[in-house]
């Protein structure tokens, strides 16, 4: 019997932004209780933000827009200078599990919504607290706690648990039964395929 289910995704992982809608239907399909992990994608420098890189990135997103039908807004290739550190945006989703974990799914989809359609650099710290504010965190407040270096443990803490559970490729499920015995589920999938693979 499902007791949970981890969604180890990041922001700004492409496939994650197209799996956002199954994720949904799954949500409202499942009585279980739903859970997030950020994985981190990229960290600051991993890759150098030249021609090829974008146009690597650009031939990613459509095919990623192509499979899921979600909309891509690839301005953000245009630019000539962008540091592609995933583990910002992460670490702001780790200050809303502390400030306002009710409501962290829905920052989290607003945080890849920003990037991928709106064109909105979620690499900053200001940025991702006026995005909280809609969900009743003060902007300060948020600022505090993202700089904290407990926060920082807790998202180096939440990468060692995606990686040691195996969830290497995002979007993951990771979903925990009742003897504590868990099934890892990586990569883009229909929701009506993962919800015969649940019930």
């Amino acid at each position: 019997m499902i007791e949970e289910v981890i969604y180890v995704a990041d922001p700004m992982c492409s496939w994650c932004w197209g799996f956002a809608p199954e994720l949904q239907r799954l949500r409202s399909a499942l009585d279980v209780k739903f859970t997030l992990l950020v994985g981190g994608l990229r960290s600051s420098g991993d890759t150098l933000w030249d021609d090829g890189f974008k146009a690597f990135l650009r031939q990613h997103w459509e095919e990623v827009s192509r499979a899921t039908g979600q909309p891509f807004n690839t301005q953000v290739l245009e630019r000539e200078a962008f540091d592609y550190d995933t583990h910002k945006a992460c670490k702001g989703v780790v200050v809303m599990q502390r400030l306002a974990p009710e409501s962290v799914f829905d920052y989290f989809h607003d945080l890849q919504e920003a990037f991928y359609v709106k064109n909105i650099d979620i690499t900053q710290s200001d940025t991702l607290a006026q995005m909280a504010q809609k969900y009743g965190v003060q902007r300060e407040l948020f600022l505090e706690f993202y700089a904290q270096t407990e926060t920082q443990k807790e998202l180096e803490k939440a990468f060692y648990k995606a990686k040691t559970m195996g969830a290497s490729a995002f979007p993951s499920l990771i979903v925990l039964g009742s003897e504590g015995h868990f099934n890892l589920i990586r990569g883009y999938r229909k929701a009506e395929d993962l919800i015969r693979m649940l019930r």
